[in-house]
């Protein structure tokens, strides 16, 4: 019987070593796969729109809007949607003319809801509850297509019934199948003023070093105004910051940061920088969700910094939406087009910087 030779050591070494380096590289590609990464930042909030009619006349997609005591609208500046709308259900306004003609000699245009009606849902910083559509309103403009509006009327939950509050900022959710279900959003707990303080001294430091890296030379070093503190205020456009709690996940808070701050260039300009970004309490987890811009703050003004990379945006009014059928939040935005002159409303997927909805609520276009 033929005696079988052993591997030598430096073999059996050799073997070892290529074993545990397969492990360690399949555990690092695991580790790889299944580690959460920070999504690509925006550099704008775009007008992005899912909304359309299905083959019976019946509303479907996300809409973005606003809920008070009076009432709940959603708005849509999805001018595809506009117009098949009006085609579809007022032909005589659109036969011999464009669908923004049309809009602009007889609108408001009001449409009855879907045949049969519709039921939707709405979600608010309280939660969600179906909604049922009670009217349409097309609305056109002064500027043909652009600042042209669909605003759908919806009823919520009666006052005092055990449904949430729809009131604030709103995502609206038309879909052929969900849940009827209302739901509660619990508020996350509030950051202490210590973490606060951290967090909004971090945005504004990451803030700077994008803006170092991104303006041209002339434009560096920014230097902060002497004395200057942020104030924490929504409503507040210079020299302001917001922090909003967000759920991310089940029992996960992360916290939203806003910063609307001056800087001073070489020669003596006055800017002002904007971001927006997401951190962890402890803050490990660093997302930039809307990427730094600058724009020229000048006799009190605000108008567009001529420099490469210089949007001019900058955005306030964050708040968190409950989200649909998720353990996360919508973050809710406003943004601020100086150079367009335009304001868009925008829900924004927490975990992914995905535009949910987006809607134009003002500009330099006037209703018609």
């Amino acid at each position: 019987m033929p005696i079988r030779a052993r591997p030598a050591p430096k073999t059996l070494a050799l073997l070892l070593a290529v074993l545990l380096g397969g492990c360690a590289t399949l555990n690092s590609a695991w580790d790889y796969l299944t580690t959460e990464r920070p999504p690509s930042p925006l550099r704008a909030i775009e007008l992005t729109s899912d909304v359309r009619l299905d083959s019976t006349g019946a509303l479907l997609g996300s809409f973005v809007g606003n809920g008070t005591n009076n009432g709940i609208v959603l708005l849509s500046s999805d001018t595809g949607f506009i117009a098949e709308l009006l085609r579809t259900r007022r032909p005589d306004l659109v036969r011999n003319r464009d669908p923004w003609s049309a809009l602009s000699r007889y609108g408001p245009i009001r449409l009855d809801p879907p045949s049969g009606g519709q039921d939707g849902r709405v979600a608010s910083p309280f939660g969600h509850s179906t909604v049922r559509v009670e009217e349409i309103v097309l609305r056109g403009s002064s500027c043909g297509w652009r600042g042209a509006k669909a605003e759908v009327y919806v009823t919520g939950p009666r006052s005092g019934s055990r449904a949430p509050s729809l009131r604030g900022p709103i995502v609206g959710s038309f879909q052929k199948t969900y849940g009827s279900e209302s739901r509660w959003r619990d508020a996350p707990p509030r950051p202490s003023p210590e973490l606060e303080d951290e967090l909004i001294a971090r945005t504004t430091r990451d803030m700077d070093s994008v803006l170092t890296a991104r303006l041209p030379r002339a434009a560096n070093p920014l230097e902060t105004p002497s004395g200057q503190r942020l104030m924490i205020d929504p409503l507040e456009d210079i020299d302001a910051a917001e922090v909003v709690p967000v759920w991310v996940g089940s029992e996960r808070v992360r916290y939203a940061v806003a910063i609307r701050a001056r800087r001073i260039t070489p020669q003596g300009e006055t800017l002002l920088a904007s971001t927006v970004m997401i951190w962890a309490a402890d803050t490990t987890w660093r997302q930039t969700v809307l990427s730094p811009t600058v724009m020229l703050l000048r006799n009190g003004q605000l108008r567009e910094f001529e420099a490469a990379g210089a949007m001019p945006l900058y955005w306030r009014r964050l708040d968190a939406i409950s989200g649909f059928g998720m353990d996360r939040d919508y973050l809710f935005v406003e943004q601020v087009d100086v150079a367009e002159q335009s304001v868009l409303w925008g829900a924004i997927e927490v975990r992914s910087n995905d535009v949910v909805g987006a809607a134009e609520v003002g500009g330099v276009c006037s209703d018609r």
